[in-house]
This record gives structure tokens, C-alpha cells and sequence, in this order.
């Protein structure tokens, strides 16, 4: 069994999860930081799909660069099974994660060997660029949202 549980610590688990939808791009920017457990994804993903603003068709640009995955197979499956289940959260899209570690690359293609459908349409990036181009924006859209990323780095 492949575990993505990357450390074992000693103090409590902290994380920080935030995105932005940019309506006018159908696009979802997702941004990851610290010890993320598949549970945090989740709420993540359900307080997102409660917004005004939110489409499940909708692009997705997952920001992954600064995290530690901190689950296991069967909780990946898990996650996989609870995002497809909420038909307020699953749509038809294309996805970029974008990464910059070899755990967090072999976290995000796992997730894409398992997801085992067709509606999700998902890349694993290193670089901003590659997701724009992976959800079908313009270069001319990249100052734009990389000045969105690193607001929600701030907050």
C-alpha cells in the first residue's frame, strides 16, 4: 500500500487553504499551504461549491507548490469517492495542479490514476504558465493570475 503520509510530526497539524473564482476567466484558483490532510481538501471543496459565483464546470488551477499531503491510499480514495459523490462540486473540467517536489508530483498523478473517470481532465505542472495553457487561458491572462495567487497566499 503507497502511503502519502510525508512526515510524522510533533506538533499540530497546520495548514492554510484559500481560493478564488474568476468568473469572467471560468476559472478556480486553489491555493495549498502546509500539512494538508484529505479532509481539508474536502471542506475546501464544499465551502467553494457554496459560493454565488461557483460553477462546477468551471477550470480549476490547484496550487500545490508549498504543501505536504498527508493521507494514504484508502483516504485518497476516499477524497475521490466524496468529490464525485456531491453533484454540487463535480462537473466537467480540466484541472492543473501545479507542483514542485517529486512527493507532491507522485500525490497529484496518483490522484489521477485513481480518479478513474472522464469529467475530470487532470495535469500535474511546474510552472504557472504550464496550468494556464493546461485550462486553456491565454499568456496574456498569466500577470493576472499570478497576481490573484499570491494575494491568496497573503490572506
Amino acid at each position: 500500500m503507497l502511503c502519502l503520509i510525508l512526515h510524522h510530526l510533533t506538533s499540530p497539524i497546520s495548514n492554510f487553504l484559500n481560493y478564488k473564482i474568476l468568473p469572467e476567466k471560468k476559472l478556480i484558483l486553489e491555493y495549498y499551504q502546509g500539512y494538508i490532510q484529505a479532509s481539508d481538501i474536502i471542506g475546501l471543496k464544499i465551502k467553494i461549491g457554496k459560493n454565488k459565483e461557483y460553477s462546477p464546470n468551471f477550470n480549476i488551477i490547484h496550487d500545490f507548490r508549498d504543501t505536504s499531503f498527508l493521507f494514504s491510499e484508502s483516504e485518497l480514495l476516499k477524497l475521490i469517492d466524496g468529490l464525485k459523490s456531491n453533484s454540487t462540486i463535480y462537473g466537467s473540467r480540466k484541472a492543473a495542479y501545479i507542483t514542485k517536489t517529486p512527493m507532491q508530483m507522485a500525490a497529484t498523478t496518483l490522484f489521477k490514476v485513481m480518479k478513474n473517470e472522464y469529467l475530470l481532465d487532470v495535469n500535474t505542472v511546474g510552472s504557472l504558465t504550464a496550468a494556464i495553457e493546461w485550462v486553456e487561458l491565454s499568456k496574456e491572462d498569466y500577470e493576472e493570475i499570478e497576481n490573484c495567487l499570491a494575494e491568496l497566499r497573503k490572506e
